[in-house]
């Protein structure tokens, strides 16, 4: 594949797919609280294809950082709210809850 008004040419791979199958999702899941500070949720991983988290909570808010601790300055979910990361990042993931914040991990 030529990309227009480039010199660039890419060769796609057809046995190898950007997009994961059902059976390579792995699934965490935890509590992130105050007390317990912001705590290492995902190691850092370079071949990490898709990340998703939700926050699974009735209440609270989970923070999260990427590659450095969370604090309640960055990235944030609301009760019931998931972020699909649209650049997987290959650093840690760190949360930290505003409470007791139950959460869901999908990554492959």
């Amino acid at each position: 594949m030529s990309i227009p008004g480039s010199d660039v040419v890419v060769a796609l791979d057809p046995t190898q797919s950007l997009i994961p199958s059902a059976s390579s999702i792995t699934t965490t899941s935890g509590t992130a609280t105050t007390s317990s500070g912001s705590t290492i949720a995902l190691a850092a991983n370079s071949v990490t294809k898709f990340l998703t988290i939700q926050n699974t909570s009735s209440s609270g808010i989970l923070y999260i950082g990427v590659g450095a601790a969370a604090t309640t300055s960055m990235l944030s979910l609301a009760a019931g709210v998931g972020y699909e990361f649209p650049v997987v990042p290959s650093q840690a993931i760190y949360l930290l809850g505003s409470a007791s914040v139950s959460y869901v991990i999908l990554s492959a």
